[in-house]
């Protein structure tokens, strides 16, 4: 037993303690804001408030005790080993959203799958099986990159498949985050200027063309530039967020306390869940919350500088890429800074799958970053 402890001490000591205290931060005082958060539903029913808190609190338990166990202790050579598998696996399973037998269909979009009762967000496993195959084709073929085939050519060949699906549920936002992330460790990992601008023009052709065949994109980004214009629909979220966000002043009106929580923000616990923290906690605490993000990428980026070993290198910049993406898209729509995107804000918002997902990811961000002693 003392052998136990006294390994499982000198791994704590391993630990780069900037990245593991701002996720504890997090995760601890993210269940606080969301049981806070929640109480508007809990005014309306006990039950469903109740079953809400037990799902997230189970999630938490699982992913803290059970999960980042399992991914801080998984070497990174298997991830490499096997990533051509492990990312069509992550892609075959979010295609099962469109699968009539397991699908559910909710808020337009097809996101999700039901197993044994238990609704499972399958995207968000795929956010790591594409930073894993990207991270693998660096290692494998970055000294090939000035042939377009090997650069370019394997890059779209990894990315399309994910866009298609993406595109097709829809969840724009969950593709932004997967799409910047590997686009990040693919740029950082050595590719040509000529394939950079192919990357960036295509992707300006491709939103241009989603705004004229999807009406829903137009309409969000016509909200976002004029949200006076329909105050009570599609300018309903993004006016009753900054109410929330301007209540909380520089302290917040406390916790617990937040009104707009009540009957006025959608999904209060879960892609609003940042403007309910903002009226509660105020500036200070909104600023907290995304500075804990950028400790984490930040030294995630920092540490990955120093790695020699490519494929390591690759994926915590991919890791780190996710998390201040996420955050960054959550937070931006919340202030208005850009048009709704649906992106829950990691650790904090309602989703058992999330919580899950993000967490083995910071298992694994723990694993790569750790220090030998």
């Amino acid at each position: 037993m003392s052998f136990i402890i006294e390994k499982f001490l000198k791994e704590i000591e391993k630990l780069d303690r900037y990245i593991a205290f701002s996720f504890l931060i997090l995760i601890v005082g993210g269940f606080i804001i969301f049981t806070s958060a929640s109480l508007g539903i809990l005014a309306r029913s006990d039950l469903k408030f109740y079953n809400m808190l037990q799902s997230q609190l189970t999630g938490i338990a699982l992913a803290v005790f059970l999960v980042i166990s399992i991914a801080y202790f998984v070497p990174h050579s298997i991830y490499y080993k096997y990533a051509p598998y492990i990312y069509a696996a992550t892609l075959f399973f979010t295609a099962l959203v469109f699968v009539p037998a397991v699908n559910l269909f909710h808020g337009g979009a097809h996101r999700w799958i039901v197993v044994g009762g238990v609704s499972i967000q399958p995207s968000e496993m795929l956010k790591f099986g594409i930073v894993i195959i990207t991270s693998w084709m660096i290692k494998k073929y970055s000294k090939k990159f000035s042939d377009i085939k090997y650069g370019l050519g394997l890059f779209a060949l990894i990315i399309i498949p994910a866009a298609a699906i993406m595109v097709k549920q829809p969840d724009n936002g969950t593709f932004l985050i997967i799409g910047g992330a590997s686009f990040l460790v693919y740029f950082l990992g050595g590719a040509r200027w000529r394939d950079v601008s192919i990357i960036i023009i295509t992707a300006i052709a491709g939103v241009s063309l989603l705004m004229f065949t999807r009406p829903y994109v137009m309409e969000r980004l016509t909200t976002f530039m004029n949200p006076e214009n329909d105050k009570l629909g599609s300018s309903y979220q993004t006016i009753q967020s900054l109410i929330a966000v301007g209540n909380g002043g520089m302290v917040g009106r406390g916790l617990g306390q937040s009104i707009q929580k009540f009957n006025y923000l959608p999904e209060p616990a879960g892609d609003s869940i940042f403007a309910v923290a903002s009226e509660e906690l105020g500036l200070f605490g909104s600023v907290t919350i995304i500075s804990l993000f950028i400790i984490i990428a930040v030294r995630g980026l920092i540490i990955a500088l120093q790695k020699k070993e490519t494929f390591a290198r690759s994926m915590i910049i991919g890791i780190s890429a996710i998390f201040f993406i996420q955050m960054s898209l959550n937070v931006a729509s919340m202030l208005g800074l850009m048009p709704l995107t649906g992106v829950p804000l990691p650790f904090i918002s309602q989703g058992g799958t999330a919580i899950l997902a993000s967490t083995y990811l910071i298992g694994v961000l723990l694993q790569l970053t750790k220090k030998e002693i």
